[in-house]
């Protein structure tokens, strides 16, 4: 069984920087099947989780291991970790989660929808929403 899911942004800069155990065990499963890079699993990377981690990175609140040019690079070359554009259908997507005050949630969320996958995230608000399904614990 390949196990997939869509990241949320602390989901991912957790993953980049190690900190494996703010994961929780069901998302980092999905992250480990990933990166083994033999098919048992899939990160879909929205591109405005990539602007949140630049933003994040600009302001000094995290630091990478690899420069930001460099880091997506190397996610696009994964083959396991994909990059899934924001695009006018997902901003309609999005339109379907007007309950949710953080606009990137929202485009995360219907990113999601549109790939019929759930979203790794330990946000309150979307995991409280039951608007999406749920990997995380």
């Amino acid at each position: 069984m390949m196990l997939s899911g869509v990241a949320d942004t602390h989901a991912l800069v957790w993953y980049a920087t190690g900190e494996f155990r703010k994961i929780g065990n069901a998302a980092r499963s999905v992250f480990e099947a990933a990166d083994r890079k033999d098919g048992s699993g899939i990160v879909y990377a929205p591109t405005i989780v990539l602007h949140e981690i630049s933003s994040l990175l600009i302001g000094g609140r995290i630091e990478l291991a690899d420069p930001f040019s460099h880091w997506v690079r190397s996610l696009e070359r994964h083959g396991f970790f994909i990059i899934v554009d924001i695009t006018a259908q997902t901003v309609v997507s999005a339109d379907n989660f007007k309950g949710i005050p953080d606009p990137f949630d929202r485009l995360i969320m219907g990113c999601a929808a549109l790939l019929g996958q759930p979203v790794m995230t330990a946000d309150e608000r979307i995991t409280n929403s039951k608007l999406v399904q749920i990997i995380w614990d």
